[in-house]
């Protein structure tokens, strides 16, 4: 006792400075702990007082969003004051082992076998802290904020791996069970239900303390990825050789009851609610500490020695609120961004009203942080980070506000000026607080919030009012006086039509521009400036019939303004991937947008200066492809997706998250990064679609299959690039047929029936090779298609109608050849009892079920049986006589059983 005596107290008043300190610590209080077992104290230190009911029920959630359980204020200081020294001190050793007890590092991406030591060390230090706020020192914030991080890191290694190992299939069933079978579930029905089974077996203490989830899901992924591989989503947890488990009635009942993904969700969840109620606790005492210190100072009216060290004490605990509250925010957030995974299966099912709850209880959290924190004029992290995380809350309530439809506010612009305001405002404190250039995320996410009112269809003059708020301006326009502005920048015209000024022609109002001259200027053509937009504005209220043309103008120029803010950024800070996604969807749409205008015949001098505007911004470019808009987009995506790193598909997110940088955490999740690289992906894959690259988008269905990450996110990503090569295959066969009809070739009749030979396309030499090579292709995609249908049934519902897509492709294509070039491309002898009479007919049927897409093609032989299976046969025979080198390509494909023509194909006569 004399060791406890004289250690505790150096423990308590120093902190470890790095985990060596840590673990001789934790290897002395161990040693304590031991020898405590053959003293007289043995039975404190093992069980120690009894626990407030009301307390016990705090740190025992059943799950997220259910009743709420009353703060147990105050504590009963009689029940955990002690009376000796000596307890005294065995009062703080369960604090001091969690304090000091290490967790180590994880990585996060599925590795079971270390989640499941992380799980294990999860457990022993939360069972050190839980005995001390339970039976010592239940006002103690430091061991609350302890456990509320230590279950923190349990939350986000249990829910990364259920992203990584089951995937995001399985998660969405589980949140539609999650919500409609237990959050559902009115708290008297919960308790009816648990009463006729007589088992506890969805308390904490079973699920969270006693269940080993990533063992469970290591046994699940070992012996039933065959099932989930082709999309069984009903597998039931295996049994386990664990003698312990097997022996336990309430584990071999919840067995039978749910799935495995529906218990890891009944887990995360019950973690989520058991570190909010931490943190919310911790907040909660220093509240009441800072009250106390508060009180203590107004009655001390002298100063005193100890004033620097009281006022510290003060800033820590409101540091502390601060944090607590932040930390509370930051989880429920990321339950919203779970949740928000369900609007991918159905809309109509989501859960808005829970969600809503959810957004305003987040919000609640935040803002109670930045009312401490907004006094603090240094703490220009924390305005950062609570003023990033509020705008992107606010964010989700506008999500929800704009399918309510109001009728008052239909586009949420309300919320949306909140949005801005907040993200402003946490650009101003990076500003402010110097930090580094890179960091720039409200930035992206105010100039994201720009364009997605810039481009809506419905934009309206408020909308487009409070984009121009947000103007933004070069740096080097503050360094310059009044009289530099216009030398800066052209001013674009707003005469306009006022109401009081009818008798002028609308068109004279509109367009007269007295400085067009200036526009051809590449050095003043940039922008407009934010008067001259609110003008235009201002007029398009008063005068109905300008309204249209001016909000076009401003629309225009606002874009272009949003280019400039976008490309201000230096290129090399540019790592934030945001940056280039959301810079190529605006230059995409303006891109799309002056096409439009230089189509639609505007010929007045306006027009003209937002049209040159542009061009001068762009400069020369070479562009290649049909789509110059996707071109132009395509360029800004290119760092993501370059030949050298493929990053999207490989893993970039960092494992080890720096607690500095707290906001990080939010882009730095499995689920997160899974929804970046999905929406990056479909956007690239559009663009390469809409710009007929199909060379990039074969580069990428290689990137996607070359990547060895276990997880069906990689499959979804595999699904959507070999679509949109199917659409670009299609689409280069329409217009060879339009080319050969053209020609005289294949056209919407018949050919005669004594046809036995045709000509080449006029003024082509060997263009029998092009058809040929656009087969190859065809053949190509098929048989890739078909090897990866196995993958593809774990991301999309119509793998199988993908296939025979590709498969009607290629035997269109080919028959088409059988007609065009007969010579040159023969159906094999096996195959010649399809030239029957009524082989053009079926040809015609085919080309035009491609048209239709109308699957399988209605084709019939001249004895009335169905034909399809015999024609598609039939090309594919050919392929692999041609190219028989292709069917290596395939790891899961079995080559045709089907027998080979051992003689010469015959030439092909009509019968």
């Amino acid at each position: 006792m004399r060791l406890i005596r004289f250690a505790v107290p150096m423990l308590l008043s120093t902190k470890a400075k790095n985990n060596s300190q840590k673990k001789e610590r934790l290897k002395l209080l161990y040693a304590v702990r031991n020898a405590l077992s053959g003293s007289s104290f043995s039975a404190l230190s093992a069980h120690p007082a009894a626990v407030s009911p009301s307390l016990e029920a705090y740190v025992a959630p059943r799950g997220l969003l259910q009743k709420e359980i009353a703060l147990p204020f105050p504590f009963d200081a009689s029940d955990t004051t002690t009376e000796s020294p000596d307890k005294v001190c065995l009062g703080h050793l369960w604090y001091l082992m969690g304090a000091n007890y290490i967790l180590g590092r994880a990585k996060r991406r599925g590795n079971l076998v270390e989640l499941m030591k992380l799980e294990q060390h999860v457990r022993e230090r939360v069972e050190f802290l839980m005995k001390d706020v339970m039976y010592y020192h239940p006002d103690r914030v430091d061991s609350w904020v302890r456990l509320g991080k230590t279950m923190k890191e349990l939350y986000h290694a249990a829910t990364d791996a259920f992203a990584a190992v089951l995937g995001r299939k399985l998660r969405v069933r589980a949140f539609q069970w999650y919500i409609t079978k237990i959050l559902a579930m009115s708290p008297e029905r919960f308790r009816e239900k648990q009463a006729q089974s007589n088992l506890d077996v969805f308390s904490f203490q079973n699920v969270v303390l006693e269940w080993n989830l990533f063992k469970k899901m290591k046994e699940w992924q070992a012996k039933n990825v065959d099932e989930h591989k082709v999309g069984s989503m009903t597998s039931k947890l295996k049994g386990s050789n664990d003698e312990t488990e097997e022996n336990d009635a309430q584990f071999e009942t919840l067995r039978s009851q749910v799935s495995i993904e529906e218990y890891a969700t009944i887990y995360i969840f019950q973690v989520i609610e058991f570190a909010r109620r931490c943190f919310n606790m911790a907040a909660r005492l220093a509240e009441e500490a800072v009250k106390k210190h508060k009180l203590k100072r107004q009655a001390d009216n002298g100063v005193d020695k100890e004033t620097n060290t009281f006022d510290k004490e003060l800033d820590d605990l409101q540091n502390k609120i601060i944090e607590c509250n932040e930390e509370c925010g930051l989880l429920l957030f990321n339950v919203l961004q779970e949740l928000s995974l369900m609007k991918e299966a159905n809309l109509a099912l989501f859960p808005h009203e829970m969600y809503s709850r959810l957004i305003n209880d987040t919000l609640a959290y935040f803002r109670r942080g930045w009312a401490i924190c907004e006094s603090k004029e240094d703490a220009h992290e924390a305005h950062f980070r609570l003023q990033y995380m509020i705008g992107k809350t606010l964010r989700k309530r506008r999500w929800c506000e704009l399918r309510q439809h109001e009728r008052s506010d239909p586009e949420a612009l309300s919320t949306a000026n909140e949005i801005a305001d907040s993200f402003s405002k946490a650009e101003s404190a990076r500003g402010e607080g110097d930090r580094e250039h890179s960091l720039v995320h409200a930035f992206y996410a105010l100039q994201a919030l720009r364009i997605e009112l810039t481009i809506s269809d419905s934009s309206s003059v408020l909308a487009l009012r409070l984009v121009c708020r947000h103007f933004y301006e070069e740096e080097k326009e503050a360094d310059g006086g009044e009289g530099d502005d216009d030398d800066s920048f052209d001013s674009v015209s707003t005469k306009v039509v006022d109401a009081q000024n009818s008798t002028q022609k609308d068109d004279d109002g509109i367009c007269a521009s007295p400085k067009t001259a200036a526009v051809r200027d590449t050095k003043c053509a940039n922008a407009a400036k934010k008067d001259d937009i609110l003008t235009l504005l201002a007029a398009a209220d008063r005068n109905d019939s300008i309204r249209e043309l001016n909000v076009t103008l401003a629309r225009g120029w606002l874009a272009l303004n949003i280019i400039m803010a976008l490309e201000s950024i230096p290129d090399e800070d540019r790592y934030f991937h945001p940056s280039r996604y959301v810079l190529a969807r605006i230059v995409y749409w303006l891109s799309t947008f002056c096409s439009t205008l230089e189509q639609s015949g505007y010929t007045c001098d306006s027009i003209i200066a937002l049209v040159n505007a542009v061009r001068a911004h762009r400069r020369e470019e070479q562009l290649q492809g049909p789509s110059v808009a996707a071109a132009r987009a395509l360029k800004k995506m290119a760092p993501i997706f370059d030949k050298r790193r493929p990053q999207i598909v490989a893993i970039w997110f960092s494992e080890y998250i720096p607690t500095a940088k707290r906001y990080e955490e939010l882009n730095q999740r499995q689920m997160k990064y899974d929804y970046y690289r999905l929406k990056y992906w479909r956007f690239y894959i559009a663009l390469l679609q809409e710009n007929a690259a199909y060379g990039k988008l074969k580069e990428a269905g290689s990137w996607v299959l070359a990547c060895k990450e276990d997880h069906d996110v990689i499959d979804i990503m595999l699904s959507v690039v070999l679509r949109a090569r199917g659409q670009v295959l299609r689409s280069q066969f329409q217009k060879m047929l339009d080319t050969l009809k053209g020609a005289g070739g294949i056209g919407g009749s018949l050919p005669p029936a004594d046809a036995t030979t045709q000509t080449q396309l006029h003024g082509e030499d060997r263009s029998v090779d092009g058809l040929l090579k656009q087969l190859a292709r065809t053949y190509t995609y098929y048989l890739e298609v078909l090897h990866t249908q196995r993958r593809l049934a774990s991301a999309m519902d119509d793998c199988r109608l993908l296939l025979e897509n590709a498969k009607l492709l290629m035997v269109a294509l080919f028959f088409v050849g059988v007609i065009k070039y007969p010579s040159e491309m023969m159906v094999l002898e096996k195959d010649a009892a399809i030239l029957d009479r009524v082989f053009y007919a079926n040809i015609t049927v085919i080309k035009e079920a491609l048209h239709r897409d109308e699957l399988p093609p209605r084709i019939y032989d001249a004895q009335g049986r169905d034909a399809w299976q015999t024609y598609s046969c039939a090309a594919r025979s050919f392929c692999e006589e041609k190219w028989p080198e292709r069917l290596g390509k395939g790891r899961l494909f079995k080559k045709s059983t089907q027998p080979k023509a051992n003689a010469a194909a015959v030439t092909f006569v009509a019968t």
